[in-house]
């Protein structure tokens, strides 16, 4: 289709899904026609990323799904990530090629854990944490995720104990 434009430099793009996009710089000069061909090869790769289904799935720093993505990406590099809360993130650099199929497997993000040495007077009262018994004191709880659990102490003849916990880092709270 013709249209008449005055006389300048242009950037002409052209975009569609799953093709590369395509720039070309043009002049146009008064009382000429110019033409213009772009070749818009498909420019695209075809991605499965695959890792924990609770992780969420990053793909260059944009949320892209949960526990797995299906899609396509551009050719080039890309920076993949397995992100899940008070865990450390996993990542993988993955280098695509226009329409060719891809799979990723991202390894599971790892725990980040602390731990808790419970003791009470009188011993021997149930533990329990976020609701789950984990046996009788006095203990020492090992890789607790960080973060705020709910703590809560019974004995028979005594005042059930429940408090909110924080678990740090490497740190042993008492």
């Amino acid at each position: 289709m013709a249209k008449k434009i005055a006389s300048g430099t242009y950037t002409v793009k052209a975009a569609k899904q799953t093709f590369k996009s395509v720039e070309k710089t043009i002049t146009i000069n008064d009382g000429d026609t110019t033409s213009v061909e772009l070749d818009m090869s498909e420019g695209l790769a075809s991605v499965v990323i695959k890792t924990d289904p609770q992780s969420d799935i990053y793909i260059d720093n944009e949320k892209r799904g949960t526990g797995e993505w299906q899609g396509y990406l551009s050719e080039g590099t890309h920076h993949i990530e397995a992100r899940k809360d008070n865990h450390k993130t996993t990542y993988k650099i993955a280098e695509v090629t226009q329409n060719k199929d891809y799979e990723f497997v991202i390894d599971n993000p790892e725990p980040i854990c602390g731990s808790i040495d419970i003791n009470t007077d009188p011993f021997d009262a149930d533990i329990y944490i976020d609701g789950q018994h984990i046996g009788q004191t006095p203990r020492v709880i090992n890789d607790l995720l960080i973060g705020n659990h709910e703590l809560k102490l019974q004995k028979q003849g005594c005042a059930t104990l429940t408090k909110t916990i924080t678990i740090k880092e490497g740190e042993t709270t008492a």
